[in-house]
């Protein structure tokens, strides 16, 4: 079986305080999905990208995984050490236009067929959190329905505040394309917010503001894409703290960047923090 390429579009990158790393190109290179299932147990898999997978901070420096220097994945519903990776010849990857790279994955034990089916969920310990509607564990889970909620805002806020991240003046960012936001209005928990509110700014503009802690700013940005694998139409409304910073296409410029985690702020250092290497964004994925 062959892995499957999509079409998506929009750039972000975001760097946090902390131990420097090299730059991420997107939050969600470390949790990925399976593109050709498995018919018996084996230590190699092949997923959507490898990007994200293929180091481990050690003492602060990026170091490639290794028997030596494992990384703890889950796969499916267990979890499984990540003792090497290699990149495809022939990128499929359904994130290429954003950096990802389709490959294989290396274990040290055989993966389970039931943990490894088309489609199932690769996610790494130190991944940044993504949120998904009905609790989907990956982006080609999602089904007709899967829609931005107040629910998930306000998960997406408690993740933040867990992990210390100061807002802006009160409120955290989210940027989100048009259609995500609109999307809100069909929210059950919305219309309740707003029940009896004709004169309310966003039932009169169609348009949301503020609410929930969160100020929110629509753009033609935001990173989307059409997933081969399900025909279906991602996108993606991102959360972010201060620290974050959000590169776009709609400017140029060639260098590079030095990208900071928080790799330090652990659950031993803060008993509410996640052990993901950077914390400063959340990702949402809907259609």
């Amino acid at each position: 079986m062959k892995a499957w390429a999509g079409h998506c579009s929009g750039l972000f990158l975001w760097p946090f305080p902390g131990p420097r790393l090299p730059a991420r190109r997107f939050p969600t290179q470390r949790n990925r999905f399976v593109t050709a299932g498995l018919d018996t147990p084996t230590t190699t898999l092949h997923v959507d990208t490898v990007v994200g997978f293929e180091k481990v901070a050690v003492n602060g420096v990026l170091v490639p995984v290794s028997a030596s220097n494992p990384m703890t994945v889950t796969v499916g519903a267990q979890l499984y050490s990540l003792i090497g990776t290699a990149r495809d010849a022939a990128n499929a990857s359904s994130l290429a236009c954003l950096g990802g790279v389709s490959g294989t994955l290396t274990f040290a034990a055989p993966v389970a067929v039931a943990d490894a089916g088309l489609g199932a969920a690769v996610v790494s310990a130190v991944a940044p959190t993504i949120l998904r509607p009905n609790d989907r564990a990956a982006t080609s889970q999602l089904v007709e329905g899967d829609r931005l909620t107040l629910l998930l805002v306000l998960a997406a806020v408690a993740r933040l505040r867990d992990d210390n991240i100061p807002d802006f003046d009160g409120y955290y960012h989210c940027y989100l394309d048009n259609r995500t936001l609109s999307s809100l209005f069909q929210d059950p928990d919305f219309k309740r917010l707003y029940s009896g509110g004709a004169a309310s700014r966003a039932m009169q503009d169609g348009q949301v503001v503020r609410m929930l802690g969160v100020a929110f700013f629509p753009t033609t940005e935001a990173p989307q894409q059409r997933l081969a694998l399900t025909g279906r139409h991602i996108r993606r409304a991102i959360l972010c703290g201060q620290g974050a910073l959000i590169i776009t296409q709609s400017w140029k410029w060639r260098g590079g960047f030095c990208v900071p985690t928080d790799v330090t702020a652990d659950p031993t250092v803060l008993a509410s923090a996640s052990q993901a290497y950077w914390k400063r964004a959340v990702v949402i994925e809907c259609l």
